[in-house]
C-alpha cells in the first residue's frame, strides 16, 4: 500500500487537548529545542563536567561559578536549595552553559546543548535542552539497532520527532517535555548518536506524522505479537483510525513474537498483599479481552468465595515488564503458580519495531511503514 509523502507549510501547534484544535499552515524558520528529564538524577546526586568553557548561573543569572574546563562537580537538591560540591546556594534552579556544540558529561554520560537543575516542588531535577533534530538522532540509536534497513530507521526518527514534539505542545510539565526512559521515549545522548543516526535525522528533519492536520501521540512498542492495539482501549487516548490497531503480520520474526512464564503463587499474593486482598489466593481468570486478543482485565478470586476485577497492567507493572512481556497471554494452573504463555512485547499500540524492520527487509518505504501502522495519518515537514 503506497503513501504519498506530502510535505506542506506548517505552523507550531500548541494544542489546547491532546488531540488539538489548530491546524498546520506555514513552517517554522528555527529548529525547536527539547526538554528532557534525565531519570538517572532526579532527587539524586549528579556528577557534572566538560571540557569547554562552562558558566554555571542562578535563576536570576548572576554566575555561580565559570571556568576555562568543567571539573567533575557534585550536584544536588536538598531542602528546596540547589548544593554544588556541597555548599548550598539560595536558588531553587541553576543552568550550566557551554560553548555552542560542547558536550557536558552527566554521571559520564555525554549530552549536547545545556542543561538545567530545578526543584520542582521538593524533586530535585536535572533538565537537557537539546535541538530536537539531535534528540532525534540519540532516540533512533537507543530505540533501535542501527544495523536495521534505513526506511525503518527514517519511520522510527519520524515518530520519535512527532512524539517528542507533541509532548512540547501539550505543556503538560513546567520544566520539561519527555523523560528520557521508556516513559517518554529512550534517549541516551550523544552515546548513542552516530553518522548514520544523525543522516537518518537529518534526512527526515522536521517531518512529522498528522491525523488531519493535527498532531497525536505516535505510540510504539517493541514487538505486538500479531495485531496493534487501540489507544482508546489501552490508555484512555483519543478514539482515533491511526491508533486504532491493525493485524499485524510481519513481527513473527521476533525473539518476543512468544514467550512462556510461570508466575510463583507466592509472587502473586505478593501482588495481592498490595491490592490489600484477604488470603487465600485461589485463582485468576481472563474477564475482557480486545479484538487483538489482549487482556484487558482479569478476575481475582480470594477468600473464601471473592473476587474482583483488576486491569492485566496491575498485574504487568508489579511483575515487571521482563517477565510479563505483554498484556497478550493465555492461563493455565501450574505447580506452584500460574503458567502464561503470551505474544509479543509492550503495550501493543502503534508502529510493532520488529514489524516495522520486517516491512523494511522486505523494500517497504517509511511512508508505506508508517501509513500500514497509522492508518490514515500524513507525513508533514515542519521545518527544514
Amino acid at each position: 500500500m503506497k503513501l504519498k509523502l506530502l510535505v506542506c507549510l506548517c505552523t507550531m501547534l500548541l494544542l489546547s487537548g491532546c488531540f488539538g484544535k489548530n491546524s498546520p499552515k506555514e513552517t517554522i524558520e528555527k529548529e525547536p529545542s527539547i526538554r528532557v528529564c534525565l531519570t538517572q538524577a532526579i532527587n539524586k546526586e549528579s556528577s557534572i563536567e566538560s571540557t569547554e568553557d562552562y558558566k554555571i548561573l542562578n535563576e536570576k543569572g548572576t554566575v555561580l561559578l565559570e571556568g576555562k574546563k568543567l571539573e567533575p562537580v557534585k550536584i544536588a537538591g536538598k531542602d528546596g536549595q540547589i548544593l554544588l560540591n556541597g555548599k548550598k546556594y539560595p536558588t531553587e534552579k541553576i543552568e550550566i552553559k557551554t560553548q555552542q556544540d560542547a558536550l557536558v558529561h552527566v554521571n559520564s554520560i555525554p549530552y549536547r546543548g545545556n542543561l538545567f537543575c530545578v526543584m520542582d516542588n521538593g524533586r530535585f531535577l536535572m533538565v537537557n535542552i537539546v535541538p530536537i533534530e539531535n534528540y532525534v538522532s540519540s532516540v533512533i540509536g537507543s530505540e533501535m539497532n542501527l544495523s536495521w534497513p534505513e526506511s525503518t530507521l527514517e519511520a522510527q526518527a519520524i515518530i520519535a520527532r512527532t512524539y517528542a514534539y507533541h509532548e512540547k505542545a501539550m505543556q503538560k510539565k513546567p520544566y520539561f517535555d519527555v523523560y528520557d526512559s521508556t516513559a517518554s521515549q529512550v534517549y541516551k545522548g550523544a552515546a548513542k548518536e552516530n553518522e548514520k543516526s544523525q543522516a537518518i535525522a537529518q534526512r527526515t528533519r522536521g517531518m512529522l506524522l498528522l491525523y488531519q492536520n493535527r498532531l497525536f501521540k505516535t505510540f510504539f512498542h517493541s514487538t505486538c505479537g500479531g495485531h496493534t492495539s487501540n489507544a482508546k482501549q489501552i490508555f484512555d487516548y483519543h478514539d482515533i483510525s491511526p491508533l486504532a490497531g491493525v493485524e499485524c503480520p510481519y513481527c513473527k520474526s521476533s525473539p518476543y513474537f512468544s514467550w512462556s512464564f510461570t508466575i510463583q503463587t507466592t509472587e502473586l499474593e505478593d501482588f495481592f498483599n498490595t491490592l490489600k486482598l484477604p488470603l487465600p489466593f485461589r485463582g485468576l481468570s481472563i474477564e475482557k479481552m480486545d479484538k487483538g486478543k489482549r487482556v484487558m482485565s482479569l478476575l481475582v478470586f480470594y477468600g473464601k468465595d471473592q473476587n474482583r476485577s483488576i486491569k492485566a497492567s496491575e498485574l504487568r507493572n508489579h511483575l515487571g515488564a521482563n517477565k510479563l512481556r505483554s498484556t497478550s497471554f493465555t492461563m493455565e494452573s501450574a505447580p506452584q503458580g500460574v503458567l502464561f504463555q503470551g505474544h509479543g512485547w509492550g503495550h501493543g499500540v502503534g508502529l510493532c519495531q520488529f514489524g516495522a524492520k520486517t516491512m523494511g527487509d522486505q523494500g517497504h518505504s517509511s511512508p508505506q511503514i508508517l501509513q500500514f501502522y497509522y492508518p490514515c495519518a500524513q507525513i508533514y515537514r515542519l521545518w527544514k
